[in-house]
C-alpha cells in the first residue's frame, strides 16, 4: 500500500512539475509575441511617417521652390525657346555630304530616341 501512495505522489509531483513548466513556456512566449507585436506596430507608424515625409520632400512644388533658391533654376521663359533651323549642326554631319538638312537630322535622332525607349 505504501508503495501505491509513494508511486502516486511521484506521479502527481513530477505531472505538477512540468505542467508549471509548460505553463512558464507558454507565457515567456506569449509575452515574446506581445513584444514582437507592438514592435510590428511600430515599425507600421515608421512607415507611415516616412511615406508622409517622403510624399512631401518629392512633391514638385518642393522641387521647383528648391532648385529655384539653391540652384538659380527657373522654368522655360518664351524667348529661351527657339526654331530648330537657327541651331547650327556640328560640322561632321556636312562632312557626310549627302546633302543632311538640319531637320533631317533632327527627325533621324528623334527615331533614334523612340526606338531605344520602345
Amino acid at each position: 500500500m505504501w508503495r501505491f501512495l509513494i508511486i502516486c505522489l511521484f506521479f502527481a509531483s513530477s505531472t505538477g512539475i512540468v505542467l508549471n513548466l509548460l505553463s512558464n513556456s507558454i507565457e515567456e512566449k506569449q509575452k515574446f509575441i506581445a513584444h514582437l507585436e507592438s514592435d510590428l506596430e511600430h515599425q507600421k507608424e515608421r512607415m507611415k511617417i516616412l511615406n508622409a515625409e517622403w510624399a512631401f520632400v518629392t512633391s514638385p512644388k518642393k522641387i521647383a521652390s528648391l532648385a529655384s533658391t539653391n540652384l538659380n533654376m527657373s522654368n522655360v521663359k518664351y524667348n529661351q525657346i527657339i526654331e530648330i533651323d537657327s541651331l547650327s549642326i556640328r560640322s561632321s554631319a556636312w562632312k557626310m555630304q549627302e546633302g543632311a538638312t538640319s531637320k533631317s537630322i533632327v527627325s533621324a535622332s528623334v527615331i533614334k530616341i523612340q526606338n531605344k525607349e520602345n
